[in-house]
């Protein structure tokens, strides 16, 4: 019975960071061709996710979708 336990509790460890891995989550940005804007900071996407700044670098509209 021990040992069942001990193996159970190593699968279950063994398992937890593929969970955690698909966990995982990627932030993509996307800007239209015509944009004057070549680069974003993240400091730059956050501000426009968060509402704080609604132009791009360059002059263009920031309009932030989820």
């Amino acid at each position: 019975m021990l040992n069942k336990k001990i193996l159970c509790g190593a699968l279950l460890m063994a398992a937890m960071p593929l969970g955690a891995t698909l966990a995982l989550a990627e932030t993509v940005v996307v800007v239209s061709a015509k944009s004057s804007a070549t680069a974003l900071t993240a400091d730059q996407v956050s501000d426009i996710f968060l509402g704080k700044s609604a132009v791009l670098p360059g002059g263009g509209q920031a309009v932030p979708l989820d």
